[in-house]
């Protein structure tokens, strides 16, 4: 049997934009991926109320991707399911760890086992971790970060990379560099234009921005 390529975008999507759904074309087509899955983090209690509602963020990355045409596009709820899982007491050795995850709810589900649960669900499947570069130097504080390159090819996307940056870690060859044009879109400064009023309707999806009117996100 032909082994797939499988890509993993994770993050907030808070809100998904057309700078995410770029990148996500960006890696489709340079890496040569089967299928890219979309994976919203849980909320984080820990953060401020801008997150929104889990509910709404994978409603939104579903209501984009449907208005893509790019059928090898999916959106998946696993980091959610894993995220209250986790709660639930399958692990409570994790809290007390200084770890980055994909998302944290109640208690943090990490990166390393978001993988281990896709190996299972997709046993015959090249797995294509793709990170921001600003994510490079903190990989090491992750839970099991050695186990990640165990389980994926870890992508970094980036305008520009500079290796002689990143020379001190040890881990730098097992790192593949995807160079991409500059983005400029941010999730961060859309939340801030909605909140002043200000028009965002070139940077996201029509249906997104008409679904973040209806449900008035954001304000």
């Amino acid at each position: 049997m032909n082994r797939i390529r499988l890509g993993i975008l994770g993050g907030t999507f808070n809100p998904v934009h057309n700078g995410h759904l770029f990148i996500a074309k960006f890696c489709l087509e340079h890496l040569h991926l089967d299928k890219l899955l979309f994976i919203p983090s849980a909320k984080p209690p820990h953060k401020n109320s801008e997150i929104a509602e889990f509910h709404h963020r994978y409603n939104m990355l579903k209501l984009a991707l449907s208005n893509s045409n790019i059928t090898k596009f999916e959106v998946s709820d696993l980091e959610n399911k894993i995220s209250h899982r986790v709660t639930e007491g399958t692990d409570k050795n994790l809290n007390s760890l200084n770890s980055m995850s994909l998302s944290f709810c109640g208690k943090p589900s990490y990166s390393v086992i978001t993988l281990q649960e896709l190996h299972k669900r997709y046993p015959n499947a090249y797995l294509f971790f793709i990170i921001g570069q600003d994510n490079v130097e903190e990989l090491l504080t992750w839970y099991h970060y050695q186990d990640l390159f165990k389980l994926a090819t870890i992508v970094v996307v980036s305008r520009k990379v500079d290796k002689r940056a990143l020379q001190n870690l040890d881990y730098l060859d097992k790192l593949n560099f995807l160079e991409m044009p500059l983005i400029d879109i941010s999730s961060s400064d859309i939340r801030d234009k909605i909140k002043k009023g200000e028009n965002v309707v070139n940077v996201l999806p029509k249906m997104v921005y008409n679904y973040i009117k209806i449900n008035k996100l954001y304000l």
